[in-house]
């Protein structure tokens, strides 16, 4: 799909956010589900992976023509979270080591998001990074799930969800107003922007989230706000005057007419007696 063709979306629209609105409603059943499958009934890791792929295969069959919905991998992201750290990881105690090494991973790998959502919305030329940038990004995921020593609980993880969510929601509806968004969006910005919500430090994921979010709203005031209210003043009609107000000009514009024949009259007939004299 060439992205750089979408249109840009209307946020006046209440039909502009209902493919938002279906993937969280979404996500959120499959998580609370697979959480309730996890806890309650027991089942073995391999039972959960599959039902976790099978959910995922499906919904993404189901979903294939939305255009939001690939953007943000469907519940790829959501269902890998899931199997990764609620279901896999076991409550044990980190290491001095593991922790400093979890701690740099999470602020490098939300530093580098924020960075890049800074950068994308200057970008004039087109980035070629985007396979490193894939692959530092599956590095710090690597890295977390690898290292990390406590699973996730419900509420985090719904939260992680909606927040990715939403995170995704921003990245598509601004990437029309980039100044490069060709190739951009559908090689890095889920993956680079959006991943690190699912798995870094709930605090520094509110952090990075804040700023992305700062970034694209002065990107949607400075190209669609300004816009309209230069296109508003340009397009002002100029205040119409009263008719007595009009009546007086037009009578001051005669009387002036007037005046300036009367003088030139008086000049001519001046300069004919000075002809007659002087013959």
């Amino acid at each position: 799909m060439r992205w750089h063709d979408n249109p840009p979306y209307d946020f006046s629209l209440v039909s502009t956010y209902f493919p938002v609105i279906i993937l969280i409603f979404r996500s959120t059943i499959f998580v609370s589900v697979m959480f309730w499958i996890a806890t309650s009934i027991k089942l073995t890791l391999q039972g959960i992976f599959i039902i976790t792929v099978c959910a995922v295969y499906i919904d993404s069959i189901c979903m294939h023509e939305q255009n939001f919905d690939r953007a943000c991998g469907h519940l790829c992201v959501c269902a890998l979270s899931f199997v990764t750290q609620m279901v896999t990881q076991e409550q044990r105690s980190c290491s001095n080591s593991q922790t400093v090494i979890i701690f740099s991973c999470d602020l490098l790998w939300s530093a580098c998001a924020s960075v890049e959502a800074i950068l994308r919305s200057t970008r004039t030329h087109k980035d070629s990074q985007h396979m490193l940038k894939i692959v530092t990004c599956c590095i710090f995921a690597s890295t977390r799930v690898i290292l990390n020593c406590n699973a996730l609980g419900l509420f985090e993880a719904l939260l992680r969800t909606f927040l990715y969510n939403i995170l995704c929601a921003v990245v598509m509806f601004c990437s029309t107003l980039l100044p490069y968004s060709n190739g951009i969006l559908q090689c890095n910005a889920v993956a680079f922007l959006c991943g690190h919500i699912a798995f870094v430090n709930l605090y520094a994921v509110l952090a990075s989230f804040v700023l992305i979010l700062f970034v694209h709203g002065r990107l949607v005031y400075n190209n669609v706000y300004i816009a309209n209210i230069n296109m508003t003043q340009s397009t002002t009609p100029t205040p119409q005057k009263s008719p007595q107000k009009l009546d007086t000009e037009r009578q001051n514009t005669t009387a002036a007419n007037t005046q300036n024949y009367n003088d030139l009259y008086l000049t001519l007939q001046a300069a004919k007696r000075a002809a007659s004299n002087s013959a």
